[in-house]
C-alpha cells in the first residue's frame, strides 16, 4: 500500500517538510480520508494528493509560489474537472456530503505573526469551529501549538510539527510572507512557531522572552484575533503587592493621557492579569 492510502488509523507521521498538519479525529473524519486517498489512486496524479501523507493534511512551503498559490483551500473540491481545493476532506460528488461544500475553509499564514490563519468560505461560517468556538465568518489564527477543528461533520486535531520549530522553515516561513507583503513581516521574528510547551495565560500564548530584569521577564504575546502583545510575568507578593499596583497605575495615566493626546508613539497598556482574576 502507498504511502498516501494508508488507513488514518494509522499514526501519522509528518512529511519531512511539512509544518503543520491536518489529522482526522472522529471517524466521520478518518472514513472521509481513508475514502479520499483510495479515490485519488484511480486517478492519474490527482493535484490534492500532494497534501495527503499517512494519515493526514500536510502544509509545506519548499515548492510553493506565494504569488500564485498564497493559500490554502479544503473542501469537497469537484470530481469532474481539476480545482483549486487543495486539502479534499471527502470523496465522491453528493450534496452536502458531511455538510462540507466545495471550497468550505482557507488557511494562509499572517503577515503579523507568520502564524496559519483559517477562516470559512461564505456561505459556510456556521459549519466551522475551532476548540468549540463557532467562527461565523471571523478569522482565527493558529496561534497554539495544537487546536481541534470541526469542518462541517468532520473533527481534525491540527498540530504544528518538529519541523515548524526549526531554523530551516523560519526563514522560509519570513521569506514567503514577505514576498506577499513586503512592509508587513518585521515583527515576525517575536513569533516562532509555538511549541508543545508553549505556556498560555488567558487568551494570550508566550512566545518568545524578550527580556528579563529585577522585577519579572517580558514575552512576546499572540491571541486567536492574530495580536501581538508583550506581557510582563511579575512576581506578586506580601512584599511586591504595592510596588506592583503602582506601576499598572502609572503605565495606566500614561495611557490615558497617550490617548488623549492622540499620540500613537507610546505603548499603550492592554490590561493587566491576576490569578484567578482578583487583584487582591
Amino acid at each position: 500500500m502507498s504511502a498516501l492510502a494508508t488507513p488514518a488509523r494509522d499514526a501519522p507521521t509528518s512529511a519531512p517538510c511539512a509544518f503543520a498538519e491536518l489529522v482526522p479525529a472522529n471517524v466521520l473524519a478518518k472514513d472521509a480520508f481513508d475514502a479520499v486517498a483510495e479515490a485519488s489512486l484511480q486517478q492519474p496524479q490527482p493535484y490534492f494528493a500532494a497534501f495527503m501523507r499517512n494519515g493526514a493534511f500536510h502544509f509545506n512551503l519548499p515548492t510553493r509560489d506565494p504569488q500564485r498559490f498564497p493559500i490554502w483551500i479544503a473542501g469537497k473540491g469537484r470530481d469532474t474537472e481539476p480545482d483549486a481545493t487543495q486539502l479534499r476532506l471527502t470523496a465522491g460528488s453528493g450534496t452536502a456530503k458531511h455538510a462540507i461544500r466545495g471550497k468550505h475553509v482557507r488557511f494562509s499564514l499572517s503577515p503579523k505573526t507568520g502564524y496559519l490563519v483559517i477562516r470559512a468560505y461564505p456561505p459556510a461560517a456556521t459549519s466551522l469551529a475551532v476548540n468549540g468556538v463557532p467562527l461565523n465568518m471571523e478569522p482565527y489564527t493558529l496561534h497554539e501549538n495544537t487546536a481541534r477543528v470541526r469542518i462541517g461533520e468532520l473533527e481534525y486535531l491540527f498540530r504544528y510539527t518538529t519541523f515548524a520549530q526549526s531554523k530551516q522553515f523560519l526563514e522560509a516561513r519570513n521569506l514567503f510572507v514577505s514576498l506577499q507583503h513586503p512592509d508587513s513581516s518585521k515583527g515576525l521574528a517575536l513569533t516562532p512557531t509555538p511549541a508543545p510547551t508553549t505556556r498560555s495565560i488567558g487568551e494570550w500564548t508566550l512566545q518568545k522572552e524578550l527580556g528579563k530584569g529585577a522585577s519579572g521577564a517580558v514575552y512576546s504575546a499572540t491571541s486567536p484575533r492574530d495580536e501581538v502583545v508583550a506581557i510582563k510575568l511579575i512576581v506578586r507578593n506580601q512584599r511586591s503587592a504595592a510596588s506592583v499596583k503602582n506601576e499598572v497605575q502609572t503605565l495606566t495615566a500614561i495611557t490615558e493621557a497617550a490617548k488623549a493626546a492622540a499620540c500613537s508613539h507610546i505603548v499603550a497598556l492592554r490590561g493587566s492579569i491576576y490569578p484567578n482574576g482578583l487583584e487582591e
